[in-house]
């Protein structure tokens, strides 16, 4: 490390303050809830780093930057601050710094080279922020697209009670390795807290059973069998009938109807009042509204 170098760290870091008020006054933010005080303290530790870079080991320093700038991140992310917006504000540090450097250069006599290395130096700092503050946020927006996406999967898996023990889940759209395993543990832990007796599986929007939906059907009712509750399958058009019969899968143990209404005149539901019937297709209805 050259004693030109070292000099230029020196003042950095003993400028730090006064640096930091002239970068407050390059970047405006209208992020108001990002406190005034933070935002200054952290500014003045940059600048502390990028003093050290110019009078201790590169790697030493990159050491303490990591643990820090992901601290930001962290801070900064959840409130919403975007990739662009933090990028286009690290090179207005960029800025300051060579009108530093340009300064030094007629009053301390500093040479090009220096100047040419110091630049180098910043931007060994600034490259490392940029890739932390990426990482973390590509990394946070994939931690809540896939908190939405297990909600939405949630809601897409709807156990609706109709009446005492008894209780509905209308299952619509395609069946995956990954919703089917939802389904089990959604389906388990309503019966469990609902204490039902049957469980109608209405697969009437679903768009295709092949072997591998009937799997999945079939563990979940056997899961439900283990539980005391009896599965009961609804809603197999005669296509997808005809289908299921093709590729061999075995529904003679499940007990299943082409409708809904016949599955619950069978356990004993009766559709004397057209108010009873009324009542559950709107209960469904709405539950598919919501999902």
């Amino acid at each position: 490390m050259s004693n030109d170098l070292k000099l230029l760290g020196e003042k950095i870091i003993n400028e730090k303050e006064v640096f930091a008020e002239s970068i407050t006054e390059k970047i405006t933010s209208g992020r108001s809830y990002l406190d005034d005080e933070k935002i200054k303290k952290w500014r003045i530790e940059l600048f502390q780093f990028f003093g050290d870079i110019f009078t201790k080991d590169e790697d030493t320093v990159l050491k303490e930057v990591r643990p820090w700038m992901k601290s930001i991140a962290e801070n900064t992310v959840s409130f919403g601050l975007s990739v662009d917006e933090a990028m286009n504000n690290l090179p207005k540090y960029r800025s300051l710094l060579w009108d530093f450097f340009e300064t030094q250069i007629k009053e301390s006599d500093i040479s090009a080279s220096t100047v040419l290395q110091a630049t180098k130096n910043v931007d060994v700092i600034l490259e490392e922020i940029m890739k932390i503050y990426s990482q973390h946020y590509v990394q946070q927006n994939e931690r809540l697209m896939e908190a939405a996406q297990e909600s939405i999967q949630e809601l897409s898996v709807p156990v609706v009670p109709i009446a005492g023990n008894i209780a509905v889940l209308p299952i619509t759209g395609e069946i995956d390795t990954h919703r089917a395993k939802m389904v089990m543990e959604k389906s388990l832990e309503q019966s469990r807290e609902l204490k039902l007796k049957y469980l109608i599986i209405d697969v009437s929007g679903v768009p295709m059973v092949d072997t591998m939906v009937s799997h999945h059907i079939f563990q979940v009712i056997n899961a439900l069998r283990l539980l005391g509750v009896e599965a009961i399958l609804t809603g197999l058009s005669p296509a997808i009938a005809q289908t299921v019969v093709s590729l061999g899968v075995n529904f003679s143990n499940v007990k299943t109807f082409a409708t809904l209404q016949q599955a619950l005149v069978e356990i004993g539901i009766r559709y004397d009042l057209d108010t009873s019937s009324s009542s559950i297709a709107e209960r469904l209805t709405k539950q598919k509204q919501n999902t």
